[in-house]
């Protein structure tokens, strides 16, 4: 999904940050943003704002998680730590699904 990027934190949490290439409407300082000043991309700054989170699950025990975007971006996925795989509405943040995995960790 072009301009949107899926974090998956430790802890549970996972967040989409909706890249831009304009400074977005606040304090400059506060905003934070990558930069690209030593790349050979169109802007030297790309800020990033996380627009929603998707909660619901638990991720303890690996750091290290996939968080993918399904149905041509309408559904945000990924495992947890109990062995079910979650699936959420990109728009609403709304747990759509936990669906048994494994027993143990889902990474992917």
């Amino acid at each position: 999904s072009c301009g949107r990027l899926l974090a998956n934190y430790r802890g549970g949490d996972i967040e989409l940050f909706d890249f831009r290439s304009e400074l977005p409407d606040g304090d400059p300082e506060a905003t934070p943003y990558m930069d690209l000043s030593d790349s050979s991309l169109p802007t030297s700054r790309v800020y990033l704002n996380s627009t929603r989170s998707y909660k619901g699950r638990i991720n303890e025990q690996t750091c290290a998680k996939e968080v993918r975007f399904l149905c041509q971006g309408a559904a945000v996925a990924s495992g947890g730590d109990c062995g079910h795989f979650y699936i959420w509405s990109t728009e609403s943040t709304e747990l759509l699904r936990k669906l048994p995995a494994d027993r143990c960790v889902v990474n992917a």
